[in-house]
Formats: structure tokens, sequence, C-alpha cells
């Protein structure tokens, strides 16, 4: 299993173990019958159908691939303790060998089938059917919905290390030759997809929700110090729309930067805000669920909840439209903003922390107010000194037409 480690500023290195988890509170939901069900975590919940599907797809990606299939076995094989530590509650345990080799190698060349249909890649490759009910012409697109919330299901993953072996396989090398480089254009879903399987990352993700929240977060900056929480000098954020009021600007993060890369910029000429770039789109909202779902199982592992955290932060700064204008019209929301205050409603009740502390103390420690509120005077003062300025040319005037009279 892979071990990732967070440095503080103020100790030393922490080991951070993911693990593909379930998140309990939707393990009854109902869901699956509906979802397709990747790897073990779920299995019991997989339909006659999508085994057949899955059995179908795997056949003829063997029967397609140049390079033997065999092969790709053993490597699986070699990498088996990897991938059974990759999951937490010994959820392959039960398994014998050929079992797990069976079901990674059958779940994850379906995973991967779906995935590169989804990025643009011609499943017709394989010489499915027209008509075929889930890799027919236009079902990508058709069953998009199901397809994107089944893979960002929390605890419905393949281990990355299974999918890296898999994509050795010619037939996937030849879908993602198919597949442009551009990321910039795609939604969120799309562009965690492209990034978790056409970009070689390092550290590589677990999977993919580890990856979706890798991009979320971008890299890390100097800045980022974890700040612990205490009640009497952290308070929560006014909204945008008082924050504008009181002086402060909104800025868009370039690049790749990320919520590790926001911070409060202020000095006695401007106060800046300077936020990530979130584009609303169809997937967004379901995939901020998935990714709070994900920090709350993987926080008892040591993983600090940072997507949490800063969603919490924009429930603060978004509480009625004119927030959502505010930050829509600085660049820093796109897409379909009018959903995004009734998402972050939901998380009032959640608790930020770690490096968003710091920036709520900046802002509340370094208000714009205190050197504002004399300058918002300047209006009147100026108007007043012209005033002034016109009386007294006025009264000179006067003056010097008495002084001219005989």
């Amino acid at each position: 299993m892979e071990l990732l480690c967070i440095q503080d500023e103020k100790t030393a290195l922490t080991p951070v173990e993911r693990k593909i988890c379930v998140y309990y509170s939707e393990f009854h939901g109902g869901k699956f019958g509906k979802l397709w069900v990747f790897g073990p975590n779920y299995r019991r919940f997989g339909t006659e159908f999508s085994e057949c599907v899955k059995e179908e797809a795997m056949e003829r990606i063997r029967s397609n691939s140049q390079v033997s299939f065999q092969g790709v076995m053993n490597a699986i094989g070699n990498i088996e303790l990897e991938v059974r530590a990759a999951y937490a509650d010994n959820a392959l345990n039960d398994l014998t060998v050929l079992e797990f080799q069976y079901l990674m190698i059958k779940d994850g060349c379906f995973f991967l089938l779906l995935a590169f249909s989804i990025l643009g890649a011609d499943p017709q490759k394989l010489k499915y059917a027209e008509n075929h009910p889930v890799f027919g012409v236009g079902c990508a697109t058709e069953y998009m919905d199901n397809i994107i919330e089944s893979m960002f299901f929390v605890g419905n993953q393949i281990p990355f290390i299974v999918l890296e072996q898999l994509m050795h396989l010619d037939i996937f090398q030849r879908m993602k030759a198919t597949i442009g480089s551009k990321q910039q254009q795609l939604g969120l879903a799309k562009r965690t997809l492209h990034k978790f399987l056409m970009v070689e990352l390092v550290p590589k993700p677990v999977d993919l929700l580890h990856c979706l929240q890798s991009i979320m977060l971008g890299p890390k900056c100097s800045s980022n110090v974890a700040v612990g929480k205490r009640d009497a000098d952290i308070e929560d954020c006014v909204s945008a729309s008082k924050l504008s009021e009181q002086g402060v600007r909104f800025r868009k993060l370039g690049g790749e930067l990320g919520i590790r890369g926001m911070h409060y910029y202020c000095n006695k000429f401007s106060a800046v805000l300077y936020l990530p770039d979130l584009r609303v789109d169809r997937y967004t909202g379901l995939l901020i669920k998935c990714l709070l779902k994900y920090e709350t199982v993987q926080e008892c592992r040591g993983v600090e909840p940072e997507a949490s955290s800063y969603f919490k932060f924009m429930s603060e700064l978004i509480h009625k439209p004119k927030d959502i204008e505010i930050l829509v019209s600085e660049g820093v929301i796109h897409g379909r903003s009018e959903r995004l205050q009734g998402l972050l409603s939901t998380l009032d009740g959640m608790a930020s922390s770690g490096y968003m502390h710091s920036v709520k103390r900046e802002i509340v420690r370094n208000p714009p107010w205190q050197w504002q509120k004399p300058l918002k005077c300047m209006p009147f003062i100026c108007s007043a000194l012209i005033v002034l300025s016109i009386m007294q040319m006025h009264c000179s005037m006067l003056s010097f037409d008495k002084l001219q009279k005989p």
C-alpha cells in the first residue's frame, strides 16, 4: 500500500494510509442494481445482467489484444498483496488467488472501457453491435449520468495500480491514442478521468477519488501553514457581498493552483481574496458530495478533509444570489452557478480545519474597512472643498468688482 506523507511545519513526517473504504451510510441505500459495481466492496449487489456485460467486455478485449493476456494476469498477481492492502476491512480476504485476479481483470477492463468511451474513444474497435445496450452507438452519452455516479460512488473503485497494468493491453493503448490531450474545456468528471488515465501523476493516486481530491486541492504552496482552531480567535467569514462592500476584491487563482493556493492579501491600498476556479456543470454537485463522503471515511486514516473545509468556507461566502453574482463577475465561479447555493447550504453544520483557518484568520484580523472608512468620506470632502473654492472665488470676484467701481 502506498504511504503518502503530509509535512507539518513543526513536526516530523506523519504517514497517511489511504484505503478504498465503504461509506456505510449508503451501503444499503438501494442504489445498486442501478449502478455498476467495480471491485469487491459492493459485489454482493451485482446483477446477472452486469456480470454478463463485464464478461463479454473482457472476452472482446482478450481477443483484440496482441499483448499476452496471461502476462497481464501475471502482472496483477505480482501486485496482489498491494492490491489486497488497498481495500479497507479485508474486503478481498474471502477470494482465492484466481478469484482475485479474475475480479480485478474483469471489473478493471470494464471500468477502462467505460472511461475511455466517455473520453471520446470508439468502443466499436471491439466490434460491438450498434444496438448493444451498453457500448452501442450513443450509449456512452445516453447513460453518462449512471456511469459517472457509479465510478465516483465512494468505495466502488479499482486501485490505480491495477488499471495501470491493464492499460498495457494494446487495445487500450489504441484507445488512448485517439483521445485528445486538451483538458481545459472538460467538465470536472471528464477532467478527473482524463488526468487519472492519460497523465503520468507523481505520486500516483490510490484510486479515482484520490485523483479527484488531488485536482481540487492543487499543489501545496509555501504559504500552506495549518492553524489549529481556537473558538476565541477564528470566526466564520461574512458573505461575499458584505466583504465586497467592505472593500475586499475577489480574484481567480491561475494555472493548476487549487484549494491549497487560496490566500488573502491586504495592504494599505487593497484587499484581495484569491480563490480557486470553480466550474459548476451537470456533475459538479454529485462529485462534491462524493468527495465530502470520501474525506469523511479517509479522515480516520490521517487524511485532512481539506476539500470539505474549502466548501464549508464557500458556504459562508455564499448566502444569497448576490454573493454568487459577485463571484461570477470576478471570474471565480463559472457555469451553472444557480445550483451552487442550494448545494452549499447543506454544509452549514460542517466544521472547517487546517489551512483554511489561517485564511479565515487573515481576513478577520486584517479587515480592509480599517483603512477604507476614511477613504469612503473622500468624495464628500472633495465635494465640500470644491463648493468652498467656488464660494471663495465668487467672493473674491465680488470684492474685485467693488474695488473697480468709482
